[in-house]
């Protein structure tokens, strides 16, 4: 054994490739035989750091070179490198040709690409590949080689094939290398790029309708397959879509060939100042014009200079319209008015081809939404009704949930608001501080001899019944005024009582709506408990089956909207609009949460909160007793409760009975920003509530809080493996403890909680801020038959 491991170190020591910059982050195996300098120019980086490393390097003596980079393929690699070179040698037919390895772009077509030399010299450039991935795009790259040399001269050099041979299972594709020597393009379109898309324009153009464009790209087929994964990626390619549809209704697509990958790491400028373009697997006769441009704008904006899709997508449509670039639009029988429509077929392409991944495609989305309000700019703002009972800036709960949900509406509409009375001072002081030129407020409620009874959350439910008719009244004499597109439902957001909407004669969506689901049985210590908390839940039951509300409003709106997609399945509305029902989230985040400061410490007395009303839905009995298991293993941890409500006297019997009042605070109920403030002090949040959405937890989220809570309702979806523990029910002690072993987790393993609390605040960030909104808000108005045109106001 030990000279069976001799002889394969040896042979990997004597392997004549050294890794850069390191065998575990590898870009290049560097022949020893060849100069460092020519076996780097396979690697051309933009990242400034990069850029740098390459630079030193060249100054660095060799012996000190080899002393910073010592890695050595493994075995295998070796071998198949070794394998490899010998093809080559046999192919080319030179044994002295020395060959260096680059390890090419991660991914399904990934390659190996040897940079093959003679005295300092390259000779040619190998794409090698296993064949059964990367075969397909290997043999088109050499079908689009040899028809661009069949047809009149280019105003670049590209490639010539030399041989297409096989080495066991890899494919390998000889190309020649460039005759002069070539350094690095400038990621800055000029006048060089414009010159050779205008002549590979010129080859050969057609004129094709929109819909053939669409199958032929395999946009159609991406379309079909997102509608059945994501609703909200589906409307927004739709929109796009049907604007491209209604664009081209009286007249064609150009079409013609393109490069398919044309960016600056795929062009070299030779010393005379001429192109020598590579890699061209991707070639098409047959893509829209201007595609090639497109690319050689966004990818750098993209990757280079990290744009976000507003400022990259302004600065695309300036360039391509400018004079650099005009040579190149005009050559394809583009006007400038026209461009903004090829820029959006460029990026549904992009979707289409690459399906790189939930990040990647929100950001072409994001682009052509904002490519979409470039072209449609002229287009008047959609006029919106809204009902939004609850709304209140600077409050949680459902009166913020109303005052996002309405500064999301008119981020991009116009919008008028019919709300309560008592929101008055909040919204008027926050509009004084903060003017929001689209939103219009409507103040409405009941006279006062009809609400004497109504004492805070007492009647609320038969009060909000009620109000919905004087919210009617107010309606139907804005409708006289005012030609609204559509009617928005937001708060309250409840689905056992219908909207005034449903008596009005204008389209509109309703929801988000929901309201919590049953207790679950396993959590509950006897079964008259169990009945009597569940009382509420089937009296709801009962009342979405007898309010004539409810079915009427199910019945007319053009969208219903629930909290989660177990709502769609609840009488009558899986019976009347299951074909218009779609699942989101009601609530969210601002910003500014995800950004505030983090006073808490890993090594520092571990800190556990919980927050929300005292009442049996919140399960705070569950929290203490979890809470306990821990203070057994951590007798220095502390338990944190804000909020107030009726349970407060006998959970302070329970923490005493269980020993540990003097590690639980009750602090009473605090104003929200305080919420915050002791958020960020703590570690963890612990949230057994079974309620269906718990604002609470994005919010501690967002201060970067792990969430221990149960796999049940709101919580459960919105909490992941990596920012928290969503536990699983089972009978009620076992998920007390299953709780308890989660917060022990987090209290023992400082990195587990540290990377859990970084993820928590990435997580909220990418899903559930309120700023991004109005993005999903344009989504469901194109659902309902309102396509918003995009045009986001001055001043929010």
């Amino acid at each position: 054994a030990n000279r069976t491991e001799g002889r394969l170190a040896s042979s990997i020591e004597s392997a004549p490739w050294r890794a850069f910059p390191s065998a575990k982050h590898i870009r290049i195996w560097v022949n020893e035989q060849e100069t460092q300098r020519n076996a780097l120019d396979l690697y051309r980086p933009y990242l400034t750091s990069w850029q740098a490393a390459k630079y030193i390097l060249d100054f660095l003596p060799r012996t000190l070179q080899r002393a910073l980079f010592r890695d050595r393929p493994d075995l295998y690699t070796a071998q198949r490198l070794g394998r490899l070179t010998c093809a080559i040698h046999r192919i080319l037919r030179d044994q002295t040709l020395v060959v260096s390895f680059l390890s090419g772009t991660p991914g399904p077509h990934q390659k190996l690409t040897a940079q093959v030399s003679r005295d300092g010299t390259i000779v040619a450039y190998v794409k090698i590949g296993p064949d059964c991935s990367v075969g397909t795009v290997i043999r088109h790259e050499v079908e689009s080689l040899k028809w661009l040399h069949s047809q009149a001269s280019l105003t670049a050099l590209i490639p010539a094939v030399i041989a297409l041979e096989h080495e066991q299972e890899d494919i390998l594709l000889f190309l020649s290398g460039p005759t002069k020597p070539a350094r690095k393009r400038t990621y800055q379109a000029d006048a060089k790029d414009a010159e050779f898309l205008s002549t590979l324009a010129s080859i050969e153009t057609r004129k094709v309708g929109i819909n053939q464009v669409f199958d032929e790209m395999g946009i159609n087929s991406y379309f079909n397959h997102v509608r059945d994964s994501d609703s909200t990626k589906a409307a927004a390619v739709q929109q796009a879509m049907e604007f491209l549809q209604r664009y081209f209704a009286q007249s064609s697509v150009t079409i013609g060939p393109s490069h398919g990958d044309y960016a600056p790491w795929n062009t070299l400028e030779l010393e005379d100042g001429s192109l020598f373009v590579i890699d061209w697997e991707y070639a098409n006769r047959r893509t829209p014009a201007l595609n090639d441009l497109f690319h050689r704008l966004f990818m750098p904006a993209r990757y280079i200079r990290h744009l976000q899709p507003g400022e990259l997508v302004d600065e695309v449509l300036r360039s391509a319209a400018g004079s650099v670039l005009s040579q190149a639009i005009a050559q394809s029988c583009i006007t400038k008015a026209e461009v903004p429509a090829y820029a959006i077929l460029y990026m549904l392409n992009q979707l289409a081809r690459r399906r790189q991944g939930p990040e990647e495609d929100d950001f072409i989305l994001q682009s052509i939404d904002r490519t979409l309000e470039r072209a449609s700019h002229d287009a008047p703002r959609k006029k919106i009704l809204v009902s939004a009972y609850a709304c209140e800036p600077g409050r949680g709960s459902e009166p913020g949930v109303g005052w996002r949900m309405c500064e999301a509406i008119s981020r991009e509409c116009n919008a008028w608001i019919i709300t309560r009375k008592n929101n008055r001072a909040a919204i008027e002081y926050e509009m004084a501080k903060n003017p929001h030129l689209n939103m219009r407020f409507s103040y409405v409620d009941l006279p006062p001899w009809a609400r004497f009874w109504k004492k805070g959350e007492r009647g609320v439910r038969i009060y909000y019944y009620l109000w919905q008719f004087a919210a009617y009244l107010e309606a139907r004499k804005l409708i006289q005024n005012v030609k609204f597109d559509l009617g928005h439902h937001v708060t309250f957001v409840n689905d056992y009582m219908g909207t005034f909407f449903a008596l009005l004669p204008i389209p509109f969506v309703w929801g988000p709506i929901g309201s919590p689901g049953r207790r679950p049985a396993t959590i509950s210590r006897s079964i008259p408990n169990l009945l009597f908390e569940r009382r509420e839940y089937y009296f709801k039951n009962c009342l979405r089956v007898v309010e004539p509300l409810v079915w009427l409003s199910a019945l007319r709106a053009s969208l219903v909207i629930g909290i989660g997609n177990e709502i769609g399945e609840r009488f009558p509305l899986s019976l009347i609009a299951k074909k218009k029902f779609i699942g989101h989230t009601a609530i969210g985040v601002e910003q500014a949460l995800t950004i505030s400061s983090n006073d808490r410490r890993p090594h520092e007395e571990f800190q556990v909160i919980s927050t929300g009303r005292l009442v049996r839905q919140k399960s705070f009995d569950i929290t203490i007793r979890a809470f306990a298991l821990l203070s057994q293993s951590v007798p220095t941890a502390r338990l944190t409760i804000v909020g107030d409500g009726p349970l407060r006297s006998s959970l302070e019997s329970l923490a005493k009975d269980l020993g540990i009042q003097e590690r639980v605070e009750f602090a009473g109920l605090v104003p929200r920003t305080q919420v915050i403030a002791r958020m960020s002090r703590a570690h963890v949040f612990l949230f057994p509530s079974y309620e269906a959405e718990g604002m609470v937890v994005l919010e501690a989220l967002a201060q970067g809080l792990p969430v221990v809570c149960l796999n049940y309702g709101g919580p459960g979806k919105m909490v992941t493996p990596a920012c928290g523990f969503a536990v699983k029910l089972g009978p009620l002690k076992q998920t007390i403890e299953k709780l308890g072993a989660g917060l022990q987790t987090l209290a023992r393993d400082k990195t587990f909680w540290q990377d859990m609390s970084i993820e928590a605040k990435r997580h909220v960030e990418q899903n559930y801020l309120w700023e991004s909104r109005y993005l999903t808000i344009r989504n469901w108005y194109a659902m309902a038959g309102v396509h918003v045109t995009g045009r986001l106001s001055e001043k929010r």
